[in-house]
């Protein structure tokens, strides 16, 4: 209950309570009154602590770093994909159009970046990714139960938000309201969702490459070759996109 407590919003706090009553065979109600008792201790701590530190000038309208990586939200995007719906079967054309072959979610996004080198860029991002993928090797595909037991609470965080939506979705659904983005189209969710994540990762490599070019550098004739090849691939992933440049 105490790591819950750590869990930065009261729907998040629902949805780890539910699933440890779950796992625990236990009435939620207790653990609901022990989480509450565990806040008001906080909330009262906070407040003597408030008072008792002199008041400091408060800084508005700063942007965290990671934010400011280029592709951050397309790699928020995916990594919570990877974890809200990894065990969810998806259905991709083989070699012959004719013959589809199912697929879990998070099995089809690793072998996607795996395939192409691309990682990613924001940290926490990245040790999610490679918590998963972990478990992809073993042969295990990760249940929200395996998830919500992390101890990194960066991990937990992360988990939180992208459970989160999964949980509001599914009360709509229980009452039989179904939103069309999420209905019967999660092949085309992933796979376009993977697709914007390797063209902002194109970008960064050709920001990278122009930076190069623009120096007087015995390698230029390298880096031109480089970003020709690069700017093909960007141009591919525009047509798979639909987008017009």
């Amino acid at each position: 209950v105490a790591s819950i407590a750590k869990v930065p919003d009261r729907i998040g706090q629902e949805v780890f309570v539910k699933e440890a009553a779950r796992l625990l065979e236990i009435d939620a109600t207790a653990l609901f009154e022990e989480l509450d008792r565990l806040l008001n201790d906080q909330s009262r701590q906070a407040r003597r602590k408030q008072q008792q530190e002199p008041q400091m000038e408060v800084v508005t309208g700063g942007v965290p770093e990671e934010a400011k990586i280029l592709g951050y939200e397309q790699e928020k995007i995916l990594i919570q994909l990877a974890i809200s719906k990894g065990k969810e079967i998806m259905l991709e054309e083989d070699l012959d159009p004719e013959e589809v072959i199912p697929v879990t979610v998070a099995n089809w996004i690793m072998r996607e970046l795996s395939n192409d080198g691309i990682s990613f860029q924001v940290p926490v991002f990245a040790k999610a990714f490679a918590l998963l993928c972990a478990e992809l090797e073993r042969g295990e595909v990760p249940e929200t139960s395996w998830w919500v037991r992390q101890p990194d609470p960066e991990i937990v965080e992360l988990v939180t938000e992208a459970l989160t939506e999964k949980y509001v979705l599914a009360k709509w659904e229980a009452r039989e309201i179904y939103l069309p983005k999420e209905k019967n189209i999660i092949f085309s969710l992933v796979r376009d969702t993977v697709f914007r994540f390797k063209y902002q990762h194109v970008q960064r490599q050709l920001e990278l490459l122009k930076s190069k070019l623009e120096g007087d550098d015995i390698q230029i004739d390298r880096y031109m070759n480089e970003f020709h090849k690069w700017n093909q691939l960007r141009q591919m992933l525009d047509d798979k996109l639909n987008r017009v440049v």
